[in-house]
């Protein structure tokens, strides 16, 4: 009889929604086979476009699919180690899973990167539970002696390295994360994939055939014939005439070709500084996800800069330095942009402090303009000048420019204690926590985006909205004149801009200031 844990998918089930999550509940998984001896068990890998781009690794054992996260992929290399954090037990019939998670655990894109067979060497149970277990794989991409080395740490996670063994299938100089950068089943990339996905939930949605579903809304159609392609600047667009905000009717050609208008405008606030995206492959009103990271199927217009994380990781992040690399942007399905507050050549200094004015649900907007004014005030008489932005949201960012003297903490400290002294000053209008239920009925002011990693939206960017927003800068003087956040968009954008006759955030790039220790002192009164 195989050996079975009690249920191992406990843990799995309790992570995730299946009510909105397209996994599977591990309830149609088959029967185990025998974990013994030379029989070939089912292995799989999948590529996530999560959080941070990973690999995982899926070895079939008692029924379910013992999972191992590896960060960097695996290597033919045999004197490469690659990191490989031990998971939670996955379904049998996860193994066959590609798609789209939506927000939540896992959130991204998961593509079939490889499937097969393994073959254990000697007893795997024994091998798991001593730290050393040595396989075959036997995949349509890897194949060979691999072996899974358990780390002697004092971490809560269970880290193991995954490595291959010297044998005939060892490569010392091909990449397999290059090599093989298509789904193994399906050919699709991350983006088709997830316009896949989106195409079959129409389809589900409507009672129709996925057929019908990709008829009736042609923004799905996957097609590699040339009419349904396009270029600005040069950069290839696909399925140009895809509506990507149903409202306006807005087409992918028309959000490349106005990040590629717009890109004179944008480059100064955006280049040289890491990128996250907000990426909608089937448009504004279907599933979107958030991309940090430099993955192999970006662009090659995208640029990456190397940042080592809290983890003590190296990671790949995005730069859009050049018109090619907005409208490349927009070629992937990014819709939103969003800027750290440094740039890379000094990343550890940050040259922008900024107060987001996040307000609670049905909130008059005149109270934020309000708000907004009066942080201007309390900056500039603590010798900080600043610029206003509709957020396209809800809310209004008061943004200050600063020369590069300050670190993260301190100026995350000094954002902390002007959002704590308001709120400790005027609690009725004021909270400085996120909290869902302290907000009601008053104007969180978020601090947290001055924080490393931390990212606030980059003016003149589209936002993932009805009725196409824009992030828009604008003059203190106009503000009380504005009666949304969300007043310019697609269609009137153009518009402004054609009639202002000076830049509203005229001034900002020359604008010399920094936060002094007094203010330091201050607010580090308030924590």
């Amino acid at each position: 009889m195989p050996r079975r844990n009690k249920d191992t998918l406990d843990t799995y089930r309790q992570k995730r929604d299946f009510s909105t999550s397209p996994e599977p509940d591990g309830k149609a998984s088959k029967k185990a086979k025998t974990s013994s001896g030379k029989e070939t068990l089912a292995y799989a890998i999948q590529k996530h476009d999560a959080t941070r781009l990973h690999y995982d690794l899926r070895l079939e054992l008692d029924g379910v699919l013992k999972s191992w996260a590896i960060t960097k992929g695996p290597s033919l290399n045999p004197s490469d180690k690659r990191l490989a954090v031990r998971t939670e037990d996955h379904p049998l019939d996860y193994g066959g899973f590609e798609g789209v998670i939506p927000e939540g655990y896992g959130a991204g894109t998961v593509m079939l990167w490889d499937r097969g067979g393994w073959v254990p060497h000697g007893d795997p149970h024994k091998g798991l539970e001593e730290g050393v277990l040595k396989f075959e794989l036997k995949g349509e991409r890897l194949k060979g002696g691999w072996a899974l080395i358990r780390m002697k740490t004092d971490d809560s996670k269970e880290n193991w390295l995954l490595v291959k063994e010297r044998d005939e299938h060892a490569d010392e100089e091909r990449d397999p994360r290059t090599a093989w950068q298509a789904s193994v089943v399906s050919g699709r990339d991350f983006e088709e994939i997830a316009e896949a996905a989106d195409a079959g939930d129409t389809a589900r949605q409507t009672g129709a055939s996925k057929a019908k579903a990709v008829k009736d809304k042609p923004s799905h159609k996957h097609t590699s014939e040339a009419a349904d392609e396009a270029a600005i600047l040069g950069v290839r667009i696909t399925h140009p005439d895809r509506v990507v905000y149903d409202e306006q009717g807005a087409t992918k050609r028309e959000i490349a070709a106005y990040y590629a208008e717009l890109a004179p405008r944008m480059l100064p606030h955006i280049k040289d500084r890491p990128v996250s995206l907000v990426r909608c492959p089937s448009g504004a009103g279907g599933k979107c996800f958030f991309q940090k990271h430099h993955t192999d199927s970006i662009p090659e217009a995208i640029g990456e800069t190397q940042i080592k994380e809290k983890d003590g990781e190296t990671a790949s992040y995005l730069l859009l330095n050049s018109p090619e690399a907005l409208v490349s942007a927009a070629q992937i399905g990014a819709l939103e942009l969003h800027i750290w507050g440094a740039r890379t050549d000094k990343l550890e200094r940050p040259d922008r402090l900024v107060i987001d004015l996040d307000p609670d649900e049905g909130m008059a907007f005149s109270k934020v303009k309000e708000a907004a004014v009066e942080i201007r005030d309390v900056l500039e008489k603590a010798g900080l000048k600043s610029f206003a932005l509709l957020t396209g949201g809800k809310g209004i960012h008061v943004v200050a420019p600063l020369e590069r003297r300050r670190d993260w903490d301190e100026v995350k400290q000094a954002a902390r204690g002007l959002a704590r002294s308001l709120a400790d000053a005027d609690p009725e209008t004021y909270v400085a926590e996120a909290s869902k239920a302290k907000r009601k009925g008053r104007i969180f002011i978020d601090w947290l985006r001055n924080e490393r990693g931390s990212t606030a939206i980059c003016p003149y960017s589209l936002r993932a909205r009805p009725g196409a927003p824009v992030a828009t800068p604008v003059r203190w003087d106009e503000l009380s004149g504005i009666d949304s956040a969300a007043q310019y968009t697609l269609s009137n954008i153009r518009q402004r801009l054609s009639s202002l006759k000076s830049p509203p955030w005229e001034g900002y790039d020359d604008t010399r200031q920094s936060i002094t220790s007094d203010l330091l002192e201050r607010f580090r009164a308030q924590d």
